[in-house]
């Protein structure tokens, strides 16, 4: 196992091509894809491409999507990680869990180890998060990761999207 991190109920690791029997039953569910991409739930040729993505990611970038396996069962209870949007000048954080594990704080505890990880092991100083205005869920696991609203606007499908950012440069003292 790829481990990158861990928090007290999940275990972080890259994704490999066998995870796609994890991930595709999470990205085929349309009541989890709700707020994902252009809202509509992946075919299996997607979520093959989703893991081959996040595997270049982590040559190119050092990071990409993750596989979040809850530890108490040893189950696939989601992805995340940080990705590279074109449409962005950041890097951006994200979170998917399965409906299994919702309502039980795993986007918030998986979040915030998220951005530490960032700071400290990947060296991002700025980075982002995007959401439909209806997930008011995700806006706030951001917030409490430490992220804050930044604007609104229309994301890479045309679709209304929030955005927030971690800003963490440092500022121009020469003033």
């Amino acid at each position: 196992m790829d481990l990158l991190f861990e928090t007290p109920r999940l275990l972080v690791r890259k994704l490999s091509r066998q995870d796609f029997k994890f991930l595709h039953p999470i990205c085929s569910n349309s009541e989890v894809m709700k707020y994902v991409g252009n809202g509509k739930p992946y075919e299996e040729p997607q979520s093959r491409q989703v893991i081959l993505k996040f595997m270049r990611s982590y040559a190119q970038h050092g990071f990409g999507g993750w596989g979040l396996i809850e530890k108490k069962k040893m189950e696939f209870a989601g992805y995340g990680g940080f990705e590279f949007v074109p449409e962005r000048a950041m890097p951006e954080l994200f979170y998917i869990f399965a409906p299994d594990f919702w309502g039980q704080g795993f986007a918030s505890e998986f979040a915030r180890a998220a951005v530490t990880y960032a700071e400290n092991e990947l060296s991002l100083t700025r980075f982002g998060a995007s959401f439909d205005p209806a997930n008011l869920a995700s806006m706030r696991v951001s917030a409490k990761a430490g992220l804050s609203y930044s604007h609104e606007g229309l994301d890479e499908f045309q679709l209304p999207t929030v955005y927030y950012v971690l800003d963490k440069r440092p500022s121009d003292s020469s003033f």
